[in-house]
């Protein structure tokens, strides 16, 4: 009995949506991708079996996102008491996500649904990562325990957020490099989440402002083999340098609104207690004498009174020995 054969062109749609579900994945092997599932669900763990989550900023970070949730609402004194600012601050992003959760779920519970997002995105941005290198994914889970680090416990949820999204723009940016079939659809992602990181926090898309020229200037595309000419190299990265403008055009003009409106710094004053980024109302506090001195300590959250500073040698030297031994 004849059967009907699908047409190698209809055929084809699918085939490339399933390779690109597969660029996705961090890992492929069946028995693979269990075991890295098992590894998130591990991992986020914490934050669900920990009945007061040690995080220093929280409360606070709790209270803004319950007043900008019912900040309308009559039956409180908010309305009375605080009034929205209407303009682009880069610590937009982990409120109003977290205020939106707040519709479906109670503000706690919604914030734990947000870290957990944090915490599983963090080793799947950096797997997306290494595989868009062409690198193995499963190094990545090693950031797991970092994703309970030092800028957690005192709570720096924006930061933290934005480290995810990060690593994501990278791997994206990559991929508008390499990809060629599909280098416009990466190019419009990578857009999108440079956006996103800079919604979060200024420091992550700071980082990416020598992250991204780095990987551009690194990667290869296939077409500079045949390449002749400045003009021809830039040609099939103009998709990639596209994909950066929505993000840089954001960021230029949360600049110009900030610079435009000279600060006004009145100590103990709300949101006038702190001076612009490296300006003497700040580095005042902490001269560069006191960072050095404290360098060590930040780098590894050490104890202040120092005796817990052999266990961090004995990690330095490991890390040298494994270094020199390559």
């Amino acid at each position: 009995m004849p059967t009907r054969q699908r047409s190698p062109r209809c055929a084809r749609p699918a085939r490339g949506r399933a390779r690109t579900v597969r660029a996705l994945l961090p890992v492929t092997n069946r028995t693979a991708r269990i075991a890295f599932a098992a590894a998130l669900v591990l991992g986020a763990l914490p934050l669900w079996v920990s009945r007061v989550l040690p995080m220093v900023d929280l409360p606070q970070h709790l209270y803004l996102i319950s007043v900008l949730h019912r900040l309308e609402d009559p039956t409180t004194l908010y309305p009375a008491l605080f009034a929205a600012r209407h303009e682009l601050t880069p610590y937009l992003g982990y409120y109003y996500l977290v205020s939106a959760l707040n519709w479906l779920l109670p503000l706690e519970v919604a914030n734990r649904v947000f870290l957990t997002a944090y915490v599983v995105g963090l080793p799947l941005g950096l797997a997306f990562l290494l595989r868009s290198l062409g690198r193995p994914s499963w190094p990545a889970l090693l950031t797991l325990p970092l994703a309970y680090g030092d800028s957690f416990g005192w709570g720096f949820i924006n930061y933290l957020a934005a480290l995810p999204l990060t690593l994501l723009c990278c791997g994206l940016f990559v991929r508008a490099l390499t990809d060629v079939p599909h280098r416009v659809r990466w190019a419009v992602g990578l857009g999108a989440c440079l956006v996103a990181v800079l919604l979060f926090h200024v420091q992550a898309f700071g980082f990416l402002a020598f992250g991204l020229p780095w990987l551009l200037f690194t990667t290869p595309v296939p077409e500079d083999a045949a390449a002749k000419g400045f003009l021809a190299r830039l040609r099939p990265r103009g998709a990639a340098l596209a994909g950066v403008v929505p993000g840089v055009t954001l960021f230029l003009s949360w600049v110009v609104l900030r610079f435009g409106n000279p600060p006004d710094i009145q100590p103990g004053a709300p949101w006038k207690a702190w001076g612009p980024t490296f300006s003497p109302q700040n580095l005042a506090w902490k001269g560069f004498a006191q960072n050095r001195a404290e360098f060590f300590q930040v780098l590894a959250n050490t104890f202040h009174d120092g005796s817990d500073r052999w266990p961090l040698y004995a990690v330095g030297a490991v890390a040298l020995v494994g270094w020199g031994l390559g």
